[in-house]
């Protein structure tokens, strides 16, 4: 069966399209924007498992003081199809994420109408509950699954709290792949996410063997994203003084010391570029070799604004281009940072609320400045997720 990539085919006009049209709306003094090419949405707060590095669920993540009723509050599936109505007309992507979107109890009903509207469809998965859904994934045409994975069994496992974690996301690639076989399907296309944390660097250099042994097609490796606390109350006074709004979810992604070592870091991945693999490689944010140091320095507060990069960053483009939606229906431009919410879909439509006040506030404000927490965000650094193929020989410099 020959492997499809979704990142290489005429799917990638939208993308190429919307930095095209961001040329005009970008350098609009309103605010104004075109649809956005990305549509992350949040299907449920709730995860099963406690992965020791997470931002939401983690040893130090936002969600272990916050009320739970609050994180339990979800849309129904109704008002998440209506959602997918509205939004359908501009052919965005659809980005399920989480918690764990697996563990929404309609999320095969909405994956279902997302392949309806003949949107593209990626979803992000800690993997162990694939077993239960591999059938019905492959059946109604997702088109990427990005499975995290820490390491080798026992790493894994020690970093996601769960003692058979690696097991079933091997179980699970296993029937999706049959699946695959047995529908005459070339999608989904399996992706490993690998991300740097203290925990899983040591394992950077021989991480293919997993990404092998799993028989994942692709392996997207992403540096982490964080704050020190100096930059977060920063961010914090920002927030309340400029968009009047109370601002804490920095808290979950302090890291004022780390214990990675950038070395091994930097002659891990100068390894994994020579070697040629099977699967694809990917880098994401897709920063030099020789930059790594300064990325992963906590003392600094800018990567790339502020501080001395070649590589420099002008501005964020993620609020022209995409945007959450979380489950109780707030709309936001930082995923991970919803402080500021521009509206709710439930009472609002997607459509109306992309262009109003709050939503060209923010833009008109992010087209001169950036947050002092944005300089690791996805966001600042967004293009079509990562480097690979050709583009890898830029991040070996």
């Amino acid at each position: 069966m020959s492997k499809s990539n979704p990142f290489s085919d005429i799917r990638m006009v939208k993308w190429v399209t919307r930095l095209l049209s961001f040329q005009i709306d970008g350098r609009l003094p309103s605010g104004f924007s075109f649809p956005p090419y990305l549509i992350h949405i949040t299907p449920t707060n709730l995860c099963n498992l406690r992965c020791k590095m997470c931002g939401q669920w983690g040893e130090t993540g936002n969600y272990n003081n916050k009320d739970s009723d609050l994180l339990r509050e979800t849309m129904n599936i109704e008002e998440f199809e209506r959602l997918i109505d509205d939004v359908a007309k501009f052919s965005p992507t659809i980005f399920l994420t989480g918690g764990e979107p697996f563990y929404f109890k309609d999320i095969i009903r909405l994956l279902k109408y997302i392949k309806k509207k003949n949107l593209i469809c990626w979803v992000i998965t800690n993997g162990t509950l694939l077993d239960k859904y591999a059938d019905d994934i492959v059946k109604i045409g997702v088109d990427v699954l990005y499975i995290s994975v820490d390491g080798p069994e026992n790493v894994h496992n020690e970093i996601r709290g769960i003692h058979d974690g690696y097991q079933k996301i091997a179980s699970g690639i296993k029937k999706i792949t049959h699946a695959k076989e047995k529908f005459n399907k070339q999608r989904p296309l399996l992706c490993q996410v690998f991300t740097i944390t203290d925990y899983s660097f040591p394992y950077l250099e021989t991480i293919y063997e997993t990404t092998e042994d799993l028989g994942f097609e692709m392996l997207l490796v992403k540096h982490p994203y964080f704050n020190n606390t100096r930059t977060g109350k920063n961010y914090e006074t920002l927030m309340k003084k400029v968009f009047q709004c109370d601002a804490p979810s920095w808290q979950g992604w302090v890291t004022d010391e780390t214990k990675i070592d950038t070395q091994i870091v930097q002659n891990s991945i100068s390894s994994l570029l020579l070697k040629k693999h099977e699967f694809k490689l990917a880098f994401f944010p897709a920063i030099k070799v020789s930059d790594i140091p300064q990325y992963y320095s906590t003392e600094q507060d800018n990567f790339y604004n502020g501080g001395k990069s070649k590589n420099k960053v002008q501005r964020c483009i993620a609020p022209w281009t995409q945007t959450m939606v979380y489950p109780n229906g707030d709309i936001v431009f930082c995923n991970d940072n919803p402080d500021f919410v521009l509206g709710n879909v439930k009472t609002e439509r997607f459509s109306d609320i992309w262009n109003n006040n709050k939503s060209r506030k923010f833009r008109k404000f992010i087209k001169k400045n950036t947050l002092p927490i944005c300089s690791r965000c996805c966001g600042l650094h967004y293009h079509p997720f990562y480097r690979s193929g050709k583009s890898l020989k830029t991040i070996a410099k």
